[in-house]
C-alpha cells in the first residue's frame, strides 16, 4: 500500500467533509487542489495556485477547476452603524419614529457589501471526452515525447454530474465511466487496458490517490 503524501491526505480529508452527511451541500473556502487561502477573485486558479494538484496521482489541469466545483461565489456582509457606546443606530422616519420591519421589529442603519470569493463545493462534474494524464509535463510535450513519461491516462466515456444535498434531498454522487490507457511495450502509443464505472466522488479520489491496485483489470 502506497503511503499518502501530505497533500493527498489533506485533499482526502476535505473530500470527505464535502461529500458526507449534512455538509454535502455546503461550500468551503478551502480547496481540494491547493493549500492557498483566500486567493484574489481577480485571478484564475492557474495564477494563484502554484501548488495545484501537488502530490496527486493524476494531473488535473487548472482549466478543469469547474469540474471539481471550484468556482467564484457571491458573498454578502451587512455592517451596522453604531454609536459611541457600540449600540446599533436605529433607522428613523422623517418624523423621528423608528422604521419597523413587517414583523414589527426596529430596523437599523446598515450597509450591505457584496464580494466574490473562490469556493469549493461537491458538485463534481467531470464530463464525457475529458482526458487526464498522470504526468503534468506531458501536456507541454510533443506526443512522441509525452509517451516516454506517461504511465497512465484516463479518458471519460460517459458521465452524469454530482448534485449536492439541498433541504431534505440527499446528495447524488453522480457517475463516471472511464477507460484506462497504458503505453505499449515500445511506448509508441497508448492502449486501452480496462474500463470501469464509479461515482464522481470515487473518481475524484482516484485522481488524488491513483487507481486502486485491487481493482486493476476489472471491467
Amino acid at each position: 500500500m502506497n503511503t499518502l503524501s501530505a497533500e493527498q491526505q489533506r485533499a482526502l480529508d476535505l473530500l470527505s467533509g464535502l461529500t458526507e452527511g449534512a455538509r454535502g451541500g455546503l461550500r468551503e473556502t478551502h480547496f481540494l487542489t491547493s493549500a492557498v487561502s483566500n486567493p484574489s477573485w481577480h485571478d484564475r486558479p492557474e495564477q494563484w495556485a502554484a501548488d495545484w494538484c501537488a502530490g496527486w496521482a493524476f494531473h488535473l489541469q487548472p482549466s478543469l477547476a469547474e469540474a471539481l466545483d471550484l468556482r467564484l461565489a457571491q458573498r454578502t456582509k451587512t455592517v451596522y452603524a453604531k454609536d459611541a457606546a457600540g449600540n446599533k443606530i436605529p433607522l428613523l422616519q422623517p418624523d423621528g419614529t423608528p422604521v419597523l420591519s413587517p414583523a414589527g421589529k426596529p430596523k437599523y442603519q446598515s450597509q450591505v457589501f457584496i464580494s466574490l470569493i473562490w469556493t469549493q463545493g461537491s458538485g463534481f462534474a467531470f464530463r464525457e471526452g475529458y482526458t487526464i494524464h498522470d504526468a503534468p509535463e506531458a501536456l507541454n510535450l510533443p506526443w512522441s515525447d509525452a509517451l516516454r513519461v506517461l504511465n497512465t491516462s484516463i479518458q471519460i466515456t460517459q458521465a452524469s454530474p454530482a448534485v449536492p444535498a439541498a433541504g431534505d434531498k440527499a446528495r447524488d454522487p453522480g457517475h463516471v465511466t472511464f477507460r484506462v490507457y497504458k503505453p505499449n511495450k515500445d511506448r509508441t502509443q497508448m492502449e486501452a487496458v480496462e474500463e470501469r464505472s464509479v461515482t464522481q466522488d470515487e473518481f475524484v479520489r482516484i485522481l488524488i490517490c491513483g487507481i486502486p491496485e485491487n481493482t486493476q483489470g476489472e471491467a
